[in-house]
């Protein structure tokens, strides 16, 4: 397991209670007060879900977080994946907003 800083962390296994996957029910989703994710764990977030995507070649898309707002650049094949880049981006829980710098292809044949 790695720290927010990089670094090693043992897991603990003295009764301590890991989070699992998110329950069911009506006040899922609901975290404490004041509470916002951090700018490592949406960055990890976000680029995660482009890796996983099979419609983004996200291997020219460069992502940066700074207060909850996720930055895409770079370069992409078409507006759809542009579009789906940024409609991921911007599903990641503590996304406060989205700017899509991204840019489209153009094929080395024209």
């Amino acid at each position: 397991m790695w720290s927010i800083g990089g670094t090693p962390r043992e897991h603990s296994h003295g009764g301590e209670h890991e989070a699992g996957p998110p329950a069911a029910g009506a006040h899922a989703g609901k975290g404490p007060r004041g509470y916002c994710r951090g700018d490592v764990r949406l960055y990890d977030e976000v680029c995660d879900r482009l890796e996983r995507d099979g419609d983004v070649d996200a291997s020219d898309i460069e992502v940066t977080v700074k207060a909850g707002e996720v930055v895409l650049s770079g370069s992409v094949s078409d507006l759809e994946a542009s579009r789906r880049a940024e409609e991921m981006a911007a599903s990641c829980p503590g996304a406060r907003g989205v700017r899509n710098h991204l840019r489209i292809a153009i094929p080395s044949g024209r």
